[in-house]
């Protein structure tokens, strides 16, 4: 685009007043003042007429016409003070300079502002002629904003930014001051964890608005267009408060980093793009192709693995996964992360060089932990992966870990499948028949015992059986003396009329006792009633 081609420029009374040298002491106040409705500024004649809408004009407070007419959107900039501006002020932006500046330094001042703010539009458009490049956009609107600027996209990953500072949380280690953060680096957690719980990702906001976090303001604009949100634009603030008239720079700048985020581009396959689309297509049972199949034997040699399922809770139900697949990968190197059915997030993590062996798990506990809490995430973790074409099995291992272990503890964000390994074995060894079809006629007296009586022999069976048959242990878990115990069991033993030193007959009496506390422990969760639930449980 060549510099000869017009653009009508519309600016606000706030940004006139902002872009005005410190020492003019300029001050702003009046009706509309943050409404863009000014053109380039003239010279107000003291026998001024009328003060044509859409302009700001520029006077001093000895020359302010006795009597004119205010066109709708005007602004008035007057060298000094009186009380005659009051009635100006009713009906229209009025700023005030210092009253010891003269006409020429004041009028050109004004007018740099105008040239600044159109030159910085038209290097937008150049910028988005020659091939759209959103850092190149940042750095030259560093000239119509001291903020510190950063664009994230959908997934929030970072794809320019300028003036961030070493020591802040955005910035890595060591970046020098000013200089612009790597392409592709994300948001930390962190920051991330602070926007959820304050603003719930205000993804569908269409103005510009303000977030506030670790005592650091900024204006955001999100980049929303027919096709949905493709990311945010935000301006920092760290030492510095926020300047109203920053929201029109923001809107003009989103909608040319907009712009530049809507273009086509090529996007290359990488292996590891082949990769999730192998483990994806397996964890759905769907056929392989052959670079799929490739792309698997290659990762069958690279290590070893573990699959790990997460889905949001309620806080960060709108975070974009991808986000969260990135950063896995980029916390945990050697992970392959992918979304699944839009609601969850399927990781395979390699751990062979997280520890040595027999603490690598406990490690990527260590690791996964703060990303859970942080995120508002749960999840389930399989056993080692020692073949990717088994990806199916492991995932559904890690699934289950994952409902098993959210139904039936509440406390820890992760849960591995051998801790809820025997409660699945149980809920599916019943089948679709009640669990009480499987009662021995012993068992049924038993039930029949307890609905009489406050000493429960259905509990003490199961402790008993439990602690593998061993009378101090089980008296000892139900608080009672050895001696009672011995009576009890008696009893029990003459109702239950079963061989308790035949392996099989005690196996099936525990897998019974064990399915019904189980099924009692999800009822408790859930808040759910069984059907099947005409008989107590204990």
């Amino acid at each position: 685009m060549s510099r000869h081609v017009v653009i009508v420029m519309k600016v606000s009374p706030q940004l006139i007043c902002e872009g005005l040298p410190a020492e003019f002491e300029a001050q702003l106040s009046g009706a509309s003042p943050l409404e863009e409705t000014l053109e380039a500024p003239e010279l107000l004649a003291t026998d001024a007429p009328e003060l044509r809408g859409g302009r700001i004009f520029v006077t001093s407070a000895d020359r302010l016409p006795r009597l004119t007419k205010l066109g709708q959107g005007c602004a008035l900039l007057c060298i000094g003070d009186t009380r005659r501006l009051d009635w100006f002020r009713r009906h229209c932006a009025v700023i005030t300079v210092s009253p010891s500046l003269d006409f020429y330094t004041v009028f050109s001042a004004v007018q740099q502002v105008f040239l600044r703010i159109g030159n910085w539009v038209l290097d937008t458009y150049q910028i988005l002629e020659d091939g759209g490049s959103i850092q190149s956009m940042l750095e030259a609107s560093a000239a119509v904003t001291p903020a510190s600027m950063i664009v994230v996209d959908s997934s929030f990953d970072c794809i320019a930014s300028t003036g961030l500072r070493a020591d802040s949380a955005e910035s890595p280690e060591g970046v020098p001051d000013g200089a612009a953060e790597e392409a592709g680096r994300r948001l930390p957690l962190s920051q991330v964890d602070q926007y959820l719980a304050s603003y719930n990702l205000s993804m569908s906001e269409k103005e510009p608005f303000a977030l506030e976090f670790d005592q650091l303001q900024s204006l955001n604009v999100n980049l929303i267009d027919a096709n949905g949100y493709h990311g945010c634009l935000s301006f920092l603030y760290y030492d510095r408060s926020m300047r109203p008239g920053d929201s029109f720079i923001a809107r003009h700048l989103a909608r040319m980093v907009l712009r530049c985020v809507s273009q086509p581009r090529g996007k290359t396959e990488t292996r590891n793009d082949i990769l999730k689309r192998a483990l994806s297509n397996l964890i759905e049972n769907l056929p392989l192709g052959t670079l799929e199949l490739a792309a698997l034997q290659a990762a069958s040699s690279n290590g070893t693995y573990v699959c790990v399922l997460m889905r949001p809770q309620r806080r960060s139900r709108e975070l974009p996964l991808s986000y969260i697949c990135n950063s896995l990968e980029e916390d945990i190197p050697g992970t392959i992360a992918f979304e699944y059915k839009q609601t969850s997030v399927a990781a395979f993590i390699r751990i062979d060089r997280l520890a040595p062996e027999g603490s690598r798990r406990d490690e990527l506990e260590r690791r996964l932990l703060p990303i859970l809490v942080s995120l508002d995430m749960k999840a389930g973790m399989s056993d080692h992966v020692s073949n990717p074409l088994e990806a199916r099995s492991y995932f559904l291992q890690a699934s289950i870990a994952l409902d098993k272990g959210s139904c039936l503890q509440e406390g820890p964000s992760l849960y591995r499948f051998q801790d809820y390994a025997l409660a699945e074995l149980l809920e599916n060894c019943t089948g679709e028949m009640p669990v009480e079809l499987y009662f021995t006629s012993g068992l049924r007296r038993l039930f029949a015992h307890d609905k009489n009586s406050a000493t429960s022999y259905v509990q003490t069976m199961s402790e008993y059986l439990k602690h593998n048959m061993n009378v101090t242990h089980t008296a000892q878990a139900l608080f009672i003396h050895r001696s009672t115990l011995i009576d009890r069991l008696e009893r029990i033993r003459s109702l239950l009329d079963e061989d308790l030193e035949d392996p099989d007959e005690r196996l099936r009496l525990e897998m019974v006792l064990r399915a019904l506390e189980l099924r009692g422990q999800l009822r408790n969760q859930l808040g759910g009633y069984s059907q099947s639930g005409s008989i107590p449980l204990m």
